[in-house]
């Protein structure tokens, strides 16, 4: 019987956790030492080890799917008693997440979704005003529809990293929404010159606080 444990996926899709395997067998049984047992060069684990490589260890205890990725070799997995529970052992192996399916799907289409929508100021704020917000609309709609689709984890009570990505994209999608409308505001006034002036700000000032958010967002998952 087999018991495992998870930690949090706060950081997720960056995650990486220690994931612990507790391993009964039955009631009359006992193991005395788990880490002497186990790692017996004649018939534990330390067998293994001698035999395979990496690739091979990862293939034995993790999916095929290629979603995680194993942190430890295979001569550098935890055994440890479990206390008051002489018939069980915990392992303790270190994961982590393989970011770039889910990068591709998600992310990076997000990302140039909101390029779009940021973009669009590059269109005259004369004539093209309704294809702008057009524009900025449907790249809120998409962001939108991310932050309300399902990622797998189920529905942990807690913000992930992955919404803070979504918020900044809404965030920066709806500053360039205001901008247009001011613009637009402006036009009508006859104050063409400075709509145009205030399109070139904008869209400098708003990409360079999108980039560096994005650069930042990116270094806090490696940096914990």
């Amino acid at each position: 019987r087999g018991e495992v444990e998870f930690g949090t996926y706060q950081y997720f899709p960056f995650d990486a956790h220690t994931l612990t395997i507790q391993v009964s067998i039955q009631d009359t049984a006992r193991f005395h030492s788990c880490g002497n047992v186990l790692r017996d060069p004649a018939f534990g684990w330390l067998a293994y080890p001698q035999s395979i490589t990496t690739s091979d260890f990862q293939a034995i205890l993790l999916p095929s799917t290629k979603e995680w990725t194993l942190l430890n070799k295979p001569d550098d997995v935890t055994f440890s008693n479990v206390f008051n529970t002489p018939n069980a052992c915990e392992i303790e192996l270190r994961l982590a997440r393989n970011p770039l399916v889910f990068m591709i799907k998600q992310i990076l289409i997000t990302i140039f979704f909101v390029l779009c929508g940021l973009f669009a100021l590059l269109l005259a704020p004369t004539d093209m005003i309704g294809d702008r917000i057009t524009t900025v609309l449907f790249s809120a709609l998409i962001t939108t529809t991310n932050m309300q689709g399902d990622i797998g984890l189920g529905s942990p009570q807690y913000i992930l990293w992955y919404d803070y990505f979504n918020l900044v994209q809404f965030v920066i999608l709806l500053a360039v929404l205001i901008e247009c409308i001011y613009v637009h505001r402006l036009v009508i006034r006859q104050r063409t010159k400075t709509a145009h002036r205030l399109d070139r700000i904008c869209l400098i000032s708003i990409t360079l606080v999108y980039v560096m958010t994005m650069i930042v967002l990116f270094i806090a998952p490696f940096s914990r």
